[in-house]
């Protein structure tokens, strides 16, 4: 996808003080907005393209059991004040959304 393209379909989130991290089935990040940048210490250039397990240590393929559950229920998945450990040994408290 086009930056420009990424630009207008994710417009609303770039002010956001919430950062914000969006990923295709596979786990590969599509955008990040600024405040994913400033949390992560890392360009939307540097992080699209890539899994998301370049942010997070997923030990026990938690992204993966989520998306799982979600093909198999059809139905969206909402975690509230989960805690993810960051490549940086960093423990964040993060609430999420995954729908296909």
């Amino acid at each position: 996808m086009s930056n420009k393209v990424n630009k207008i379909k994710y417009e609303g989130m770039e002010s956001l003080v919430t950062a914000v991290i969006v990923c295709d089935k596979d786990l590969i990040i599509n955008y990040i907005n600024p405040s994913t940048e400033t949390l992560f210490e890392v360009s939307a250039k540097q992080a699209v393209n890539n899994n998301i397990s370049i942010f997070f240590e997923d030990t026990n393929n938690f992204f993966k059991k989520i998306l799982q559950k979600v093909d198999q229920q059809k139905n969206s998945y909402k975690e509230h004040e989960y805690f993810l450990q960051t490549h940086q040994k960093k423990t964040i408290c993060v609430s999420l959304t995954v729908q296909l």
